[in-house]
């Protein structure tokens, strides 16, 4: 069976992390910023007691930071990473929350969701890992598993980011394999502008974000720096 999740994740990524005692660098505790700005202005607005009828999906949820941020607030949740480690991680610390979500470890070519359940679907940095076909093949899977209406809000690294020059072995076309710098384990691809509006073209594109962070000093070493695109698109 064709496969999308690369296992340089779980080994060298989420497993370094359960190993070791989740350090933030292998997981996260606290959401991605740009994501509760995003939820909070396209969700906040729904009333607290009528948000469970919310229904949400990580993809790529890894040790759950931005899926805790949603249950947190109420909506339904929902999470899918092909890292055990990751999933296992996740549930821990929603049990510690006492907060409820679904979560199964699965392939991004396989999600494992009927079609339409989804009012909302994030896709927070996980997508790019692959190959660009199975980039293409995923967000056709998040596609069929939106809601009519609903929203998927996806980033993914552009080609102006820093680490495009220290990447490791090209394998296709902005693809990148066994980039040893940062957190990048696993597959990289680089988006242009044109990738997105053909990965997007059977969605109604609202927004594209161009996401950048610069260096301009630092004295003491460089402490972070990237470019990515921010998708907002909605199933028709």
């Amino acid at each position: 069976m064709k496969q999308s999740f690369d296992s340089a994740w779980e080994e060298d990524y989420y497993g370094k992390a359960k190993r070791e005692g989740y350090p933030y660098e292998g997981a996260p505790r606290y959401p991605y910023d740009l994501v509760v700005s995003i939820v909070a202005k396209k969700f906040f607005g729904v009333p607290r007691k009528e948000r469970s009828k919310i229904v949400m999906l990580d993809v790529g949820c890894g040790a759950g930071n931005n899926a805790m941020f949603l249950a947190e607030n109420g909506f339904t949740v929902y999470g899918i990473d092909g890292s055990a480690s990751g999933i296992e991680i996740c549930k821990e610390r929603f049990r510690e929350k006492g907060l409820k979500g679904e979560f199964v470890v699965g392939d991004f070519l396989y999600l494992p969701y009927e079609d339409g359940k989804f009012d909302f679907v994030l896709d927070r940095a996980s997508l790019y890992a692959n190959r660009w076909e199975n980039v293409k093949e995923a967000v056709v899977q998040v596609h069929r598993m939106l809601k009519p209406g609903g929203l998927f809000v996806s980033f993914m690294y552009n080609t102006e980011h820093p680490r495009m020059a220290q990447s490791g072995q090209e394998v296709e076309p902005r693809t990148y394999k066994d980039t040893k710098t940062g957190r990048f384990v696993g597959f990289t691809h680089y988006m242009d502008l044109k990738d997105v509006l053909e990965l997007f073209g059977a969605f109604s594109i609202e927004n594209i974000m161009n996401s950048t962070l610069r260096e301009v000093y630092n004295k003491t070493g460089a402490l972070m720096e990237g470019a990515e695109y921010v998708i907002l698109a909605r199933k028709s």
